[in-house]
C-alpha cells in the first residue's frame, strides 16, 4: 500500500502504471561512521546484465480486509530446499503452456525452483491471504489473515509441510482480535534460534495452553508456539509491518504503521526493543526521519527492514529508504531522490547471502532498476534494467540455490522475456519473475531416455474380429503372436513376417515399458514408421493417431490416404503429455490400417522416449472412439423424471442415505447439477455451502439385479456415493468421518474435471425393482468457485 499510489487513486481517468525497481546492496563487513547526511542523490550507474526466464505464475486477487486497495498479488517468497513457495492474496495458479490454463490454489503455492513449474503436491488450504512467510526446522511458517488452515480453525500463523502443505504438528500458535469484526493480521514472520516473531495487526496471543495480551507484536516458541509472556512491547496505531534482530538477538527492530511503542512519544514508525523483554532501547535514536507526507496518518510508513553488518535498513513511504546504525539508531543515509526524479515508495528490503535488496515501484524509467550499491561510501556501482512492468511494483525478494533472485508483487510483464524483439509489447509475467545471469543458471541437462526401444517385442493380432478391450492395460494378448518389430508384410524392412493369407483391413499390437518417474519427463516422444496408419493407445487411453481420421475406429476402419516410395520409410514424432504414464509397467496398444481392400503391403515400428525439453503444447489426437459390445444402461431417474438435491447450508438427516428417506422438501432437478463450469452442466443450482447432496432413483431388472454394476461420477471436487445407504466409495475425499464442513482433499480442474470416477457397485447391493443412489460432492475451498455432481449407473454384462 503505497501513499504515492493511494493519492492518486481520487482523480479521475485511468489509474497510472508504475513501474517496479529492484535494487542491490552489496553488504560491506564494516559500519562507515558518518553523520546523517543530507538526503543522497545517486550518480549515473554502470551497467550490468540479467534475464527474465519463464516461470508459471498466479493470478486472482482476494478482497483483503487488510489491504483493501493495494492491487499487488505475491507478498512474500520463501525458499527451503529446491522449492519456491508464494505467498500473498491471489486466487488461481497459472501454467505457462499453451492453453494458459488456470488452477484453483488460493493465497499459498509452490514452484519448481530450478525451472519455475507449479507443485501441485503442496496443496494448503487457507481461508484468507497469507503476507509472510519464514522457515522453521524444515517446515514453513506462514502468516496472514486466516482464520482456517486444511479445514480446522487457526488464526493468523501457521507452521505447514513443505511437501503436501498438510498442518505440521506441534507448533500452535495464534493470534486473534477479540474485541474487533475485523481479522487479526500477521504481515511479517521473523524466526530466531529457538523464537518465532511475528507482528501486524493483532491483540491476543496464544499457544500450547498459555493466553496473553499481545499488542501488535508477540514472540512464540519454536517447538511449541507458545507465547512469550516475558517479551511484551506495546504498539498502538494501526499496525506492525515489519521486525527484525540483531546477530545475536538482543536487539528487535520494529518498523510499521503505529504511533508509538511503550507509551513513548518519538517512536512512531520505527523502533528498537530489547530482545529479552520488549523494552525500548534507552538512548536509541527511534523514530520516523523521512519528510512527512500528508496522504499519511502519520506522515508515512516503513513497510520492512533487515539488519545487515552493523546496519538496519529500513523501506517504505513516502519515497525513501534509509539506512541507520544497529548500536544507537544514527542516521547513515537517507535516500529520498534519484537522480532528480522521486525514487517512489520502497516497499520490501530483504538480506539474502551477503547483500541486501530493496524493491518499490517506481515511475522513473520503464524498467527495473537493479543498484549494486557499497555501503561503506553509499556509491552506486552497477544497475540492471530489464524492462519489467508492473503496478504496485515488488513486495517480495528471494534468491533461490540457484543463484537467480525471484521478485514478486505486482508484476505483469516485460518487453524481452524469453529473448524476444523489444517490439513494445509485453510479454507475461504472472505475479512474480525469475532472473538469472546471462547464461545461467545453467538450463537442466537436456536428457532423453528411450523408454521403448525401435525393434522391440511385441504381441500381434492378425484377425478380422476384434476381441473386446484390447486397449487396456489388464488385457490378456497371452494368444497373439509373438513378434519383433518391425512387423508387417509386402515390404523390405519387416523384422517378423505377419501372416497376410487373410490380409485384414486392420492389425492389432501390444507391448510394455517400464518408468521409474514419470515426473521426471517434460514430454514424452512417439516415433513411429507407419504403412498406412495407426492409432497408438498409452494405458489405455488414445495419445496419437497417424494418417487417421476421427470418428468410430473398428476392424474394418481405413487410414485416411495410401503410404509408398520413400514415406514408407519416414518416421513421424509425436509429442505427448508425462501425466499419460505411470510409475512401472506401462502398456502400448496399436492398430495398424490400410489405406484401402487388398493392400499388398503393411508395416509399423514405434521408439516411445522421454525428453527433460520443455515444448509448448503437446500433440493432440483426433477424437476416435473404439467400436465394441454396448454395455446396458441402467437408466438414472427419479420420481417425475427429476433428481433431488440439498445446498449444504447445515447438515442432512442422518438417514439421508437410506431407500425410505422422504427428499420431497428437497429441490428437483435434472442430470448434472453444479454452477459455473464451462460445459456439461444440465441443472445450475445456487452456490453457498462446502457441500452439496444428491438423491435419484434407478430401477433394476430381475435378470440384472444379480450382476455387478458401475457408476460413474463427474465431481468437482470430492465425492462421496452411497447405494441404498451403503458406501460404496469416495474419490478426492480423506478417510474418515465426512461432515457438512468437511473439504475435499485436493482441487479438480482441467481434464480432471470431466474424467468421471469410476465405483464399482457390488451385486449384493442392488435388488430388482427400485434402487436409491445417493451422493454428496464436497469442494476443496469455501470460496471456489464452481461445481459439479452427475451419477451414471450401468450394468456390467
Amino acid at each position: 500500500m503505497t501513499g504515492s499510489l493511494l493519492s492518486r487513486r481520487g482523480a479521475t481517468g485511468p489509474r497510472p502504471i508504475a513501474i517496479a525497481v529492484l535494487a542491490l546492496f552489496t553488504v560491506a563487513t564494516a559500519l562507515a561512521a558518518a553523520p546523517a547526511p543530507a538526503p543522497a542523490q545517486a550518480p549515473a550507474e554502470p551497467a550490468f546484465s540479467m534475464e527474465v526466464i519463464r516461470t508459471d505464475g498466479v493470478e486472482g486477487t482476494y478482497v483483503s480486509q487488510a489491504n483493501p486497495k493495494v492491487a499487488a498479488q505475491v507478498w512474500d517468497i520463501e525458499f527451503i530446499g529446491d522449492t519456491a513457495y508464494v505467498a500473498g492474496q491471489f486466487l488461481q495458479v497459472v501454467l505457462s503452456t499453451s492453453d494458459w490454463s488456470r488452477v484453483d490454489q488460493p493465497f499459498l503455492a509452490a514452484f519448481d525452483a530450478s525451472n519455475g513449474k507449479w507443485d501441485p503436491s503442496f496443496r494448503p488450504v487457507l481461508d484468507g491471504p497469507v503476507w509472510a512467510l519464514d522457515q522453521l526446522d524444515g517446515t514453513l511458517v506462514a502468516g496472514g489473515e486466516f482464520t482456517a488452515v486444511n479445514g480446522l480453525a487457526r488464526g493468523g500463523i501457521v507452521a505447514l509441510d513443505p511437501a503436501t502443505g498438510a498442518t505440521a504438528p506441534g507448533f500452535g500458535a495464534e493470534v486473534d482480535r477479540p474485541f474487533s469484526d475485523l481479522n487479526a493480521v500477521v504481515r511479517d514472520i521473523h524466526t530466531h534460534g529457538d523464537d518465532v516473531y511475528a507482528v501486524g495487526n493483532f491483540s491476543r496471543a496464544s499457544g500450547a495452553g498459555v493466553t496473553m495480551e499481545a499488542s501488535k507484536a508477540v514472540r512464540f516458541s519454536a517447538s511449541t508456539g507458545e507465547p512469550d509472556t516475558a517479551w511484551t512491547p506495546v504498539l498502538a496505531g494501526r499496525s506492525g509491518w515489519a521486525i527484525d534482530t540483531n546477530g545475536n538477538g538482543s536487539r528487535v527492530f520494529l518498523g510499521g504503521e503505529f504511533t508509538y511503542v511503550n507509551g513513548v512519544e518519538g517512536t512512531e514508525l520505527f523502533a528498537a526493543v530489547d530482545g529479552t523483554t520488549g523494552a525500548l532501547l534507552q538512548g536509541y535514536d527511534h523514530g520516523f526521519n523521512a519528510p512527512r507526507r500528508s496522504q499519511w496518518p502519520l506522515g508515512g510508513i516503513v513497510y520492512d527492514v533487515a539488519v545487515a553488518e552493523g546496519k538496519v535498513f529500513l523501506a517504505g513511504a513516502e519515497h525513501f529508504w534509509e539506512t541507520r546504525a544497529v548500536s544507537d539508531g544514527a542516521s547513515v543515509n537517507l535516500v529520498l531522490e534519484y537522480q532528480g526524479n522521486w525514487f517512489n515508495d520502497t516497499q520490501v528490503v530483504e538480506l539474502e547471502d551477503g547483500t541486501v535488496y530493496i524493491g518499490c515501484h517506481c515511475l522513473r524509467h520503464r524498467g527495473y532498476a537493479n543498484h549494486d550499491i557499497d555501503p561503506a561510501t553509499d556509491t552506486i556501482t552497477g544497475t540492471l534494467t530489464a524492462g519489467m512492468a508492473g503496478g504496485d511494483g515488488v513486495w517480495a525478494v528471494a534468491t533461490a540455490p540457484d543463484g537467480c533472485i525471484w521478485m514478486g508483487g505486482d508484476l505483469r510483464g516485460t518487453p524481452d522475456l524469453y529473448g524476444a524483439p523489444d517490439d513494445g509489447r509485453l510479454r507475461w509475467v504472472g505475479r512474480f519473475a525469475r532472473f538469472c545471469q546471462p547464461g545461467g543458471p545453467p538450463p537442466p541437462a537436456v536428457t532423453e531416455q528411450v523408454l521403448l526401444p525401435a525393434g522391440s517385442d511385441w504381441s500381434v493380432l492378425a484377425e478380422a474380429d476384434w476381441p473386446q478391450d484390447w486397449t487396456e492395460p489388464n488385457f490378456n494378448d497371452g494368444a497373439w503372436t509373438a513378434a519383433q518389430a518391425q512387423f508387417g508384410y509386402g515390404d523390405d524392412g519387416e523384422v517378423t513376417l505377419v501372416d497376410d493369407s487373410a490380409r485384414p483391413a486392420a492389425v492389432l499390437g501390444r507391448t510394455s515399458f517400464t518408468v521409474a518417474d514419470p515426473g521426471a519427463f517434460e514430454h514424452v516422444e512417439l516415433d513411429l514408421l507407419v504403412d498406412d496408419g495407426a492409432t497408438v493407445w498409452l494405458n489405455g487411453d488414445l495419445v496419437a493417431a497417424h494418417n487417421m481420421a476421427a470418428g468410430t475406429l473398428e476392424p474394418t476402419t481405413l487410414a485416411s490416404a495410401g503410404v509408398w516410395g520413400q514415406a514408407e520409410r519416414e518416421r513421424h514424432t509425436y509429442r505427448i503429455d508425462p501425466a499419460n504414464l505411470v510409475a512401472g509397467e506401462n502398456v502400448i496398444a496399436v492398430s495398424v490400417h490400410q489405406a484401402f481392400t487388398g493392400s499388398v503391403d503393411l508395416g509399423f515400428d514405434l521408439e516411445v522416449s522421454g525428453s527433460t525439453i520443455e515444448v509448448d503444447a503437446f500433440d493432440t489426437p483426433p477424437s476416435i472412439s473404439i467400436a465394441g459390445p454396448a454395455p446396458v444402461i441402467v437408466e438414472l431417474r427419479a420420481l417425475e423424471d427429476a433428481n433431488r438435491y440439498l445446498v449444504g447450508t447445515s447438515a442432512p438427516p442422518a438417514a439421508w442415505t437410506q431407500p425410505g428417506f422422504d427428499d420431497g422438501d428437497w429441490e428437483a432437478g435434472a442430470g448434472v447439477i453444479g454452477f459455473n463450469e464451462s460445459t456439461g452442466i444440465d441443472t445450475d443450482i445456487t452456490p453457498g455451502a462446502i457441500t452439496y447432496y444428491l438423491r435419484a432413483t434407478f430401477d433394476v431388472a430381475a435378470d440384472q439385479a444379480s450382476l455387478p454394476a458401475t457408476a460413474s461420477v463427474l465431481r468437482d471436487d470430492g465425492v462421496v456415493l452411497y447405494i441404498n445407504g451403503t458406501e460404496v466409495g469416495r474419490d478426492t475425499m480423506a478417510d474418515g468421518l465426512v461432515t457438512v464442513d468437511t473439504l475435499a482433499s485436493s482441487f479438480l480442474w482441467g481434464r480432471a474435471e470431466l474424467a468421471p470416477a469410476e465405483f464399482i457397485i457390488p451385486a449384493s447391493l442392488l435388488q430388482p425393482g427400485r434402487n436409491v443412489v445417493a451422493a454428496e460432492v464436497h469442494q476443496a475451498h469455501p470460496d471456489s468457485a464452481d461445481l459439479r455432481l452427475g451419477v451414471e449407473i450401468r450394468s456390467n454384462p
